[in-house]
């Protein structure tokens, strides 16, 4: 792939690998990832599939699901999901071809799950909560729950356990957002519910960016520049979108450094969140642009981690 070496090096390591070299986890390092939700979905169809009398399949199922929320963490039990759309297709293509005649539809569909799988291949050993995760995690999750749904005899029982497992995992999300205080967000075309410490500071950001620079200028916003400059109507002046440790290397940071000055660029935000390692960058900054003006308290006030709460916003003398 052509792709800056910072970009190779957190793809294969944090995205395929889950922080590990390939050696480590082909060696048994998926273990951790895929072991425990294998066998969750194995017992699960399993339990489906075999003779019994109903009560005994509900109560089996009652302690699988009790297992589940209890020795879980959230989203973990659909690990094996993702990868699995991979070894679906490979089961489904060799019994494919061990007919000498091969269904039309029955063909159709291992196209289909062919086309899913390179859709998948962006995230393709674990669910991890990010933008490829949100389109392809549901893509995958659905063919394989569906590949083992058909498979059971108990379909119902096999089904209402999946929509109990959903109803916790709403339930779970509600009480997350209801353990922070929140308040509304306004600019121009948005209306957003936000944590009330990160709303304060986007209100703040917004009010001082849109005061000091002028319409359509350029603005650089670190790490994440999309919602400000969508708030402020600004242009982002860099090729990259993105900026965390390890992602920019010494020559993208000089060309950077020569985009703020050519562009130029009317001011820089810089957020509480992320690590960044553009020292040159901001050494830069800090000479060429005015002292820094604190926008936000910092205030977590139970919020998650990834939500700005506080900023330093440079100004161009």
């Amino acid at each position: 792939m052509s792709l800056p070496e910072s970009w190779k090096k957190l793809y294969a390591a944090q995205v395929m690998f889950r922080g590990t070299s390939p050696r480590v986890f082909f060696s048994g390092g998926f273990l951790e990832v895929w072991l425990p939700s294998l066998l969750l979905f194995a017992a699960l169809t399993v339990i489906c599939r075999v003779r019994m009398r109903a009560v005994w399949r509900i109560a089996t199922l009652a302690l699988l699901f009790l297992a589940t929320i209890f020795f879980f963490q959230p989203r973990e039990e659909l690990a094996v999901l993702v990868p699995g759309v991979a070894a679906i297709v490979l089961i489904e293509g060799v019994a494919a071809l061990r007919r000498h005649r091969v269904p039309l539809r029955r063909l159709a569909a291992i196209c289909l799950a062919l086309v899913a799988c390179v859709a998948a291949a962006r995230q393709p050993f674990f669910l991890r909560n990010n933008t490829y995760g949100a389109f392809t995690g549901p893509l995958a999750i659905g063919a394989s729950v569906a590949w083992l749904g058909r498979r059971a005899r108990a379909r119902h029982d096999f089904a209402m356990f999946l929509i109990a497992l959903t109803g916790f995992h709403i339930h779970d999300r509600i009480q997350e957002r209801a353990s922070y205080p929140a308040a509304p967000f306004e600019a121009r075309g948005m209306r957003v519910v936000l944590p009330a410490a990160e709303a304060r500071f986007l209100s703040a950001a917004v009010v001082a960016i849109e005061r000091s620079t002028p319409k359509d200028s350029y603005v650089a916003c670190f790490p994440e520049p999309g919602f400000i400059l969508f708030a402020t109507r600004r242009r982002h002046p860099f090729i990259d979108t993105t900026f965390f440790a390890d992602l920019q290397d010494a020559a993208e940071v000089e060309t950077m450094i020569r985009r703020l000055r050519d562009a130029p660029v009317a001011a820089v935000l810089v957020t509480n969140t992320g690590e960044l390692e553009l020292n040159r960058l901001f050494a830069v900054v800090s000479r060429e642009f005015r002292p820094p003006t604190l926008l936000g308290d910092g205030s977590a006030a139970g919020a998650p981690g990834s939500h700005a709460t506080a900023g330093k916003l440079f100004l161009r003398k």
